[in-house]
């Protein structure tokens, strides 16, 4: 190809775009518009995210050693930035506050959760958010699960559960989520969500995502 015609063509292309007062527009004043709006919702939905806890885990012993996994999850999870903790004594009094908009999301833990974990090598989180915001709720579910796997990778090296402790938040929302609804197959890895609806309606819906 010759240079000259390239270069002949090329200024010609230009010329017609700077003769073109929409096309420059397009090109130059659309982007910015559009990421100044971006980068304002997400500035605006980019808040702590309130976690109500309902801790009422009574801990399990390995050899000689008291562990509560519980206390280490909540530990992680106070650690967490942009994560608030507050903690309620009954599941009923979280799930008052989680409505009220005090928190986001609540997790429960059981009297026998360490015990469980124990017999199983495997831990369960239940957690109820509160679904509104999606943002705000995967905030909140992905710290749950960084705070888990900070707590789990600790105790497992006391023997705890074989020694290969597996995490499986299930996560419950008050309102509807950004999730697809629909039921999914149930799948075998550890990393498991499922979802489903608290609104209140008749309808049963739920949904599942793994982590790999």
């Amino acid at each position: 190809m010759d240079p000259r015609r390239t270069l002949t063509m090329a200024g010609r292309v230009i010329a017609q775009i700077l003769r073109d007062r929409r096309t420059l527009a397009l090109i130059l004043v659309v982007p910015l518009v559009v990421l100044t709006i971006a980068g304002l919702l997400i500035r605006v939905s980019g808040g702590d995210a309130a976690f109500g806890v309902v801790n009422q885990d009574e801990g399990a012993t390995v050899l000689i050693t008291a562990v509560n996994i519980a206390d280490a999850i909540v530990d992680r999870l106070a650690a967490v930035e942009g994560v608030t903790v507050r903690e309620f004594a009954s599941e009923a009094a979280a799930s008052e506050a989680l409505g009220a908009g005090v928190v986001d999301a609540y997790v429960t833990f059981g009297p026998t959760f360490s015990a469980d974990a124990r017999a199983t090598g495997r831990v369960t989180l239940d957690v109820v958010l509160e679904g509104s915001d999606p943002m705000t709720s995967l905030r909140a579910e992905a710290a749950l699960t960084r705070a888990s796997i900070e707590a789990l990778a600790g105790i497992a090296r006391l023997g705890f559960g074989g020694g290969a402790l597996s995490s499986s938040p299930r996560a419950s929302y008050r309102f509807s989520s950004a999730q697809p609804t629909g039921t999914a197959a149930r799948s075998s890895t550890p990393w498991i969500t499922s979802r489903r609806c608290l609104s209140g309606c008749s309808c049963s819906c739920s949904c599942s995502s793994s982590r790999a």
